[in-house]
């Protein structure tokens, strides 16, 4: 039950493209946060990931693969009423961040 109920914590990720961006983000539950969420956390990934990283599969994210430590970050997010948003480096092959960008 208890894998249950982490995994449907982050089940409800929005995969889409933001002026021309890969990003994925997800609101709190309701109840975590009756007037909207708290706060916002901003992920960024290292060299070789991706946005999908940080939640696992789902029918409204079927490229997330959702990696360990990075799920655990969200799952915190939101039980504390956070809403978390990921967006994927436009480097896709490297998949680093530009500094000059």
């Amino acid at each position: 039950a208890v894998v249950l109920s982490r995994y449907c914590l982050l089940s409800q990720a929005m995969n889409e493209d933001i002026a021309g961006a890969d990003t994925v983000w997800q609101l709190p539950a309701r109840s975590a946060a009756a007037a909207g969420p708290l706060g916002v956390l901003f992920l960024a990934h290292g060299c070789k990931h991706r946005a999908t990283d940080f939640w696992p599969f789902s029918p409204t994210c079927a490229d997330c693969i959702g990696l360990p430590e990075e799920k655990r970050i969200v799952r915190a997010a939101l039980a504390i009423g956070w809403a978390a948003i990921a967006v994927s480096s436009k480097d896709r092959r490297s998949g680093c961040w530009d500094a000059k960008a």
